[in-house]
């Protein structure tokens, strides 16, 4: 099982995420780093810990800004193969993302996060630029309900939009409740990711949000999980380098 740290930015720094209520989003207090620089903390990812990958969750993209390129490279210089997602909600910043990671290939995954995604014809059209191995789709959820902008994946149950999406193609899914992010619960998850997991052994699920500590990571690996975002466990110390050791950092 993997395991990726994540940078959630927003105007130029990296803020610490707490249940989805974006407007208390503030810079983040780490002690891995002084300061809220991405970069920085970037780098002290790699160093200190040994990631080679990075979740990058862009929220100014995403509240339909435009991404931050510069940011993107800045991180790829520091060793790591990054997880984007700049808030893809039409072709022309699809086809605009995936030519970035064309010319940037430690661009690993493109990420279509339903809050984003208007219906399933996006998510058809996101599979045939991006492609199975880099597209990976971000079942939001709230409290347990799809969180979802548009009215065409209102009213769906979260094992429905997973099942609708894996019949499009889509071969990897990220479970994340934003109710559960930064406020060190457990991320809620478990149970929908062992459903999942069985009834689709070929599709890989990760699992994001509200991860404590090594504990939580050894029952997401049990629930069958291909890999686990994390955030404010590292900021608060409650992960360390050897509770890491068991699993994949690497790129």
């Amino acid at each position: 099982m993997k395991v990726v740290p994540t940078l959630d930015l927003k105007a130029g720094s990296v803020v610490r995420a707490v249940a989805g209520q974006r407007d208390l989003y503030h810079p983040i207090e780490s002690r891995l780093i002084e300061g809220s620089d991405p970069i920085a903390l970037g780098r002290a990812f790699a160093d200190k810990f040994g990631f080679r990958h990075a979740y990058v969750a862009d929220l100014d993209a995403i509240d339909g800004a435009d991404p931050a390129w510069d940011t993107y490279v800045g991180l790829t210089g520091c060793g790591l193969s990054l997880w984007i997602d700049a808030g893809l909600s039409d072709q022309a910043r699809i086809e605009h993302m995936c030519e970035f990671a064309d010319d940037h290939p430690a661009v690993r995954r493109i990420i279509f996060g339903l809050e984003s995604v208007p219906n399933i014809d996006t998510v058809v059209a996101g599979l045939r630029l991006a492609g199975p191995q880099r597209f990976l789709f971000s079942l939001d959820m709230k409290n347990g309900r799809p969180l979802a902008r548009s009215e065409d994946w209102n009213g769906k149950i979260a094992a429905n939009v997973a099942r609708a999406v894996i019949e499009a193609g889509v071969q990897q899914i990220l479970l994340i409740d934003l109710a559960t992010v930064g406020m060190h619960g457990g991320c809620g998850t478990e149970r929908l990711c062992r459903m999942l997991h069985r009834k689709y052994p070929e599709v890989k699920f990760c699992v994001g949000g509200g991860i404590r500590g090594a504990s939580d990571l050894e029952s997401l690996a049990h629930h069958g999980c291909s890999a686990v975002v994390v955030s404010s466990s590292l900021h608060d110390g409650w992960l360390r380098q050897e509770d890491l050791e068991p699993y994949d950092l690497g790129a």
